[in-house]
C-alpha cells in the first residue's frame, strides 16, 4: 500500500491491479532456483494478522571492537577514531538490532496485496565514512537497489548473491549504481568493499514484503500475515549460529536452524507478540 495516495481509479481497474500483483509474485517465485517454498503453505487463510516482538540479550553482551582502518584514515576514521564493528549491535538495555525475521512459502491468495507489491520502486543503499549506512537491507524481487557513494573516497561494492548474478562495481566519489534482483535469496547476501575490506553489510531480496529487521530498540513487526494457517517463520542474525535455549514469552525454547515456533496459526486480526531473550553466551558459540 502507498501511504498518502488517494484512490481515484475507476472501480473496474482495481481487480486488474490485484491480478497484476499476484502475477508478479508468481513469476518471481517460479523463477527462483532456490527451494524457498520448502514446506510451502497450501491451506487458505481465514483473515489477516500481525507478528511483532522484540529481541533482547540476557547477560553481559559482547562489546563491539573498533574496525581496523588501514587506509584512507582521514575519510574513514575522522579524528583518529575508527567505526565500531556493526556485526553485534546491542543497546544499553539489551535491545538487539539487525535480527531478520521473515516468512517463507507463501503465495497466491495467502499474500496480502501490501506484501505482494513493494511500497516503492527503489531502495537506497549508501555509504559514509567507509561504513554502509544500512547494515541489513531487505528488498523485494523487482525493486531497484540504488547504491550510492556519499563518501569523499572511492569504493568498490560487491554483492555476493547466490540465486541472482553477483555484482561487483567501483564507485567514484558521488557515483551510483543499481542492482535489481530477479529471484529471492534464501539468506541475506553479504556486501563488501575490496578497497576498504573492513566494510560489510547485507542485502536480502525476497519474493514478498513479509520480512522485518529489528531496529536499535530490538523491535520488529510484520503486518498482514495470513491467519488460520501454519506459517514458516525464520530468523537470521549475522553472528548468532543457533537460537538454543532462548526465552520466548517466559518459556525456554530452541529454534532449530532459526525456525520460529509460533505455537499454532494466528487468529484473524490477532497481534501475536514475541519477547525473545537470547543468552549472551550464544554469540560466537
Amino acid at each position: 500500500m502507498l501511504a498518502g495516495c488517494s484512490d481515484t481509479s475507476p472501480p473496474s481497474i482495481v481487480p486488474q491491479q490485484e491480478v497484476a500483483a499476484k502475477i508478479r509474485l508468481a513469476i518471481s517465485e517460479a523463477g527462483s532456483g532456490e527451494s524457498d517454498d520448502e514446506g510451502a503453505v497450501e491451506a487458505v487463510r481465514t483473515g489477516w494478522a500481525t507478528i511483532k516482538g522484540r529481541f533482547l540479550v540476557e547477560g553481559t553482551a559482547p562489546t563491539p571492537g573498533r574496525l581496523t582502518v588501514n587506509r584512507d584514515q582521514e575519510a574513514c576514521a575522522p579524528g583518529g577514531e575508527a567505526p565500531l564493528d556493526p556485526s553485534i549491535k546491542v543497546a544499553a538495555d539489551g535491545s538487539l538490532a539487525n535480527v531478520v525475521v521473515y516468512i517463507r512459502g507463501l503465495s497466491g491468495e495467502n499474500v496480502h496485496e501490501s506484501a505482494a507489491t513493494p511500497a516503492s520502486d527503489t531502495v537506497e543503499f549508501d555509504q559514509k565514512q567507509c561504513v554502509f549506512l544500512t547494515h541489513v537491507c531487505p528488498l523485494q524481487v523487482g525493486q531497484t537497489l540504488l547504491i550510492l557513494n556519499s563518501d569523499s573516497v572511492g569504493h568498490n561494492t560487491k554483492i555476493g548473491t547466490r540465486a541472482n548474478p553477483e555484482i561487483n562495481v567501483t564507485l567514484s566519489v558521488g557515483d551510483k549504481a543499481t542492482f535489481v534482483p530477479h529471484k529471492p535469496e534464501k539468506v541475506p547476501a553479504p556486501v563488501v568493499c575490496s578497497i576498504h575490506p573492513w566494510m560489510k553489510a547485507y542485502v536480502f531480496p525476497r519474493a514478498t514484503g513479509y520480512v522485518s529487521v529489528s531496529g536499535e530498540d530490538g523491535t520488529f513487526e510484520i503486518k498482514n500475515v495470513p491467519a488460520g494457517i501454519d506459517l514458516s517463520v525464520q530468523v537470521w542474525h549475522e553472528t548468532l549460529k543457533k537460537f538454543e535455549k532462548i526465552d520466548v514469552n517466559g518459556e525456554q525454547v530452541t529454534w532449530k536452524r532459526g525456525a520460529v515456533k509460533l505455537g499454532g496459526p494466528l487468529e484473524p486480526d490477532e497481534v501475536r507478540e514475541l519477547t525473545v531473550k537470547i543468552p549472551a553466551k550464544l554469540f560466537g558459540s
